[in-house]
């Protein structure tokens, strides 16, 4: 089983959220992966805080950055393909002012990807996503 990641499950993943790590331990042989966008904003995060950190957090956000970098060494990665784009081309058109572009993006990765989303905010994507590529990892046991 294909999982895809939410920053929030990512999240979760770091701290060992007792829920998440027992539906882990329940799944058969899962691959862990995080889309691009979320690839991005954990990236994004850390170097942001990094780069604006004052000399008495510049270890500490350093630390972080490379704690972060290990971190996603145990996920794959999901890209955009062609499938992907008009995947979202699709979903975007449908939910143009409904909804975060970033929310969409993901929808449409795990959609042609055929993952799961594992997400703690599954209402952002009951609409996007089938029942069946959506679950809560983080609060409940699957």
């Amino acid at each position: 089983m294909r999982l895809l990641f939410d920053s929030n499950a990512v999240r979760a993943y770091a701290e060992q959220t007792p829920t998440l790590v027992r539906n882990l331990a329940r799944a058969s042989n899962p691959e862990l992966a995080i889309p691009v966008v979320v690839l991005v904003e954990q990236w994004r995060g850390r170097q942001d805080a990094l780069v604006k950190a004052t000399p008495d957090r510049v270890l500490v956000e350093q630390r972080k950055f490379i704690e972060t970098k290990t971190l996603l060494k145990k996920f794959s990665f999901v890209y955009f393909d062609q499938q992907a784009v008009q995947t979202l081309t699709n979903l975007q058109s449908r939910f143009r002012t409904k909804k975060r572009y970033v929310d969409v993006m993901i929808a449409a990765l795990a959609m042609s990807s055929r993952c799961v989303l594992v997400t703690r905010n599954t209402k952002d994507f009951a609409d996007l996503l089938p029942a069946a590529q959506l679950q809560n990892w983080i609060d409940h046991v699957y």
